[in-house]
C-alpha cells in the first residue's frame, strides 16, 4: 500500500508544473520544497526560463513541464 501511495504522490508532482499560454507555472507547494542541489538554498520560478538560485547564480531549466534539477545541466547566470 505504501508504494502505491508513493507512486500517486510522485504522479501528482509532475501533474503541478503547468504551462498556461507559454509561462510556467508551479504549484506554491513544490516551489516550498524544491532547493538548490548545490548550496540547498532556495529557488525562485523565474518567467518561463526556469528556476533560479540567487545564490549560487544558476538556472535550472524547466523542460516537458519538469524541473531539471542537476547541477551539471544548470545554467550559469551572469
Amino acid at each position: 500500500m505504501e508504494l502505491l501511495t508513493l507512486i500517486g504522490k510522485a504522479s501528482c508532482l509532475l501533474n503541478i508544473v503547468k504551462i498556461k499560454q507559454g509561462v510556467v507555472m508551479i504549484h506554491k507547494d513544490l516551489l516550498e520544497i524544491l532547493a538548490c542541489p548545490q548550496c540547498k538554498g532556495p529557488v525562485k520560478l523565474k518567467d518561463e526560463d526556469g528556476l533560479v538560485c540567487e545564490k549560487c547564480m544558476l538556472l535550472y531549466e524547466i523542460k516537458d513541464d519538469i524541473p531539471i534539477m542537476l547541477i551539471d545541466k544548470a545554467k550559469k547566470l551572469e
